[in-house]
């Protein structure tokens, strides 16, 4: 066990991207046109708006929740991993 251990190491990756962002970047890539580019930075935009939204919401949740005296704030986590939006945008 290890030896297994030396060998391969498990981490958490450093950052993680949507697949929304992907298909992004690829179709900005493929864009044949000024027009076509245009319109999926609009779409690309909108998407990151609306991500980083969730973030602070989910934020200000945690911070609410941290600063109460038990007055009837609980927090509650659910990882829906991919299901939400609020991934690392790396395809700036």
């Amino acid at each position: 066990m290890a030896l297994s251990r030396e060998i391969f190491i498990f981490n958490q990756p450093h950052s993680d991207t949507c697949d929304k962002c992907d298909k992004f970047a690829i179709l900005l890539k493929a864009a044949e046109n000024d027009a076509k580019r245009r319109e999926i930075e609009t779409q690309q935009e909108l998407h990151q708006r609306n991500a980083e939204k969730a973030v602070e919401a989910k934020r200000n949740a945690k911070l609410t929740a941290q600063q109460s005296d038990n007055n009837g704030t609980i927090p509650i986590c659910f990882d829906l991993q991919k299901s939400t939006t609020h991934s690392m945008f790396n395809h700036k």
